[in-house]
């Protein structure tokens, strides 16, 4: 194998832990041969090499050709025996040969404010872009969070909406403090007529990017089916729009563009693109959900009139309580959830075209909420609780009873017209929501709460 790729780890101004690197690279009979989103190194003979990262705040990846300072800086260092290798934004890398080179920078004050020209002329401002994005959704996510935290903390996306995008903050923020904090430094250093290197950290955005990654294993090993393919599509609209984007700037670039039109031009194109695809995708959720709404179902008519009937697996059938007909019912199960809450919610319903019955339940509806953390299990009761209280057209609440059926905490629906057959239980780690067309007897309601919790 005689390329190899790596991912640029080390934050933008770290000239040291990046020439330090390369230099480690080297001994390992590997030459950097080009930057971009990967690193792409030749195998090359193990050989002692010198290498120096110096930048020119001016000069941007996506001029057409580099200016005629930036040639002329380079043929001054190519004099002293550093031989131009790559740019990364307008970072610039140099290598020498020659086993005790004149050092490319040799002024501290100037090393250090031309670094910090680089940084506030392009790579803080797009950070910044990126990081009002990401705070702009972090912000709308912990809005709702306020208002219905079930409604965040139940659904994997959601959660990993936003703690990717808190991870990316902190990342951000990491490495902005950390220049800073190097700058100060450096400027009391350079006064002494002192360099200071660079801190030579790359393990920040190892971890972040390992983090972020594991998040998204685990959020796609949740989901099946339609959901499944929307997330890899996803996946793949973005990185398609990134290299349909890095496409068109080449060829822009090839044509002799200048760099802020280039910029210009592939950010317009890039939106459009972005919103595109975003409608598209969002158009194939609401059809395939329209589609497949009847996904595993059985239609059968009543006179003119076609109904479905579902036949999922469920933890509690109603003939595990009632003497009623399994094959005269639908059982429809709808399942959710994050590592911090799972949900399952049960409708049950006699079908149209069962024999009629007085005595026998016509629908039995249940939800089981399950956490390992006690604060998930008060936040669901609270949720049932507080949607009730809340209801404006109709006047229903829950009220504490006794406890039922072993719960440790237990509530029954209240409406204008007094008690109703829907319950609400608590036990450890779990919480259950029953709700019976019918007076359930404390044995059936014993049986349904036993076969739930031993699901």
């Amino acid at each position: 194998m005689n390329r190899r790729y790596e991912l640029f780890l080390y934050p933008f101004f770290d000239h040291t832990g990046i020439a330090r690197h390369l230099e480690r690279m080297a001994l390992k009979g590997w030459e950097l041969e080009k930057t971009g989103a990967l690193w792409c190194y030749r195998r090359v003979p193990r050989q002692a090499v010198h290498y120096a990262v110096t930048y020119f705040p001016s000069s941007t990846p996506l001029d057409p050709a580099p200016s005629e300072q930036e040639l002329l800086f380079r043929d001054f260092c190519e004099s002293a025996g550093w031989e131009f290798v790559a740019q990364a934004g307008n970072m610039q890398i140099f290598r020498n040969l020659r086993p005790d080179p004149v050092p490319l920078d040799t002024e501290p004050e100037i090393e250090v404010e031309t670094i910090h020209a680089a940084m506030m002329g392009s790579h803080l401002k797009s950070q910044g872009i990126i990081a009002a994005l990401f705070a702009l959704q972090l912000f709308s996510l912990i809005a709702r969070l306020m208002v219905d935290p079930l409604s965040i903390l139940k659904y994997g996306g959601n959660l990993f909406s936003a703690l990717a995008s808190l991870l990316l903050l902190a990342d951000i923020a990491l490495e902005t403090v950390s220049y800073f904090s190097w700058r100060k430094r450096a400027l009391a250093e350079a006064a002494e007529g002192r360099f200071l290197p660079t801190p030579g950290r790359r393990w920040p955005k190892a971890l972040y990017l390992l983090l972020i990654g594991g998040m998204f294993l685990y959020y796609l090993a949740m989901l099946e089916g339609k959901y499944l393919t929307v997330g890899l599509g996803t996946v793949a609209i973005i990185f398609s729009i990134v290299g349909v984007m890095q496409l068109i700037q080449k060829k822009l670039k090839q044509r002799g563009l200048s760099g802020r039109k280039n910029f210009l031009v592939t950010s317009i194109l890039g939106g459009c693109l972005g919103l595109v695809c975003t409608i598209v995708l969002m158009g194939f959720i609401l059809l395939s959900a329209m589609e497949n709404r009847y996904d595993g179902a059985e239609a059968y008519s009543v006179g003119p009139v076609t109904h479905y009937a579902y036949h999922d697996e469920l933890p509690l059938y109603i003939e595990d309580i009632t003497g009623a007909k399994g094959s005269e019912y639908s059982n429809r199960l709808y399942e959710n959830g994050s590592f911090l809450l799972r949900e399952t919610q049960v409708n049950i319903h006699r079908r149209f075209d069962a024999p009629r019955n007085d005595s026998l339940p016509t629908s039995f509806e249940y939800t089981v909420r399950t956490s390992p953390f006690a604060f998930m299990i008060n936040l669901a009761v609270e949720d049932r609780i507080d949607f009730y209280a809340n209801r404006t057209y109709f006047d229903s609440r829950y009220e504490p009873v006794l406890p039922l059926a072993g719960a440790e905490e237990a509530w029954q629906l209240y409406d204008e017209d007094g008690a109703r057959n829907q319950y609400l239980l608590r036990f450890d780690g779990c919480v259950m929501e029953l709700s019976f067309d019918f007076v359930p007897t404390e044995e059936q309601l014993i049986t349904a709460v036993s076969k739930l919790l031993h699901q």
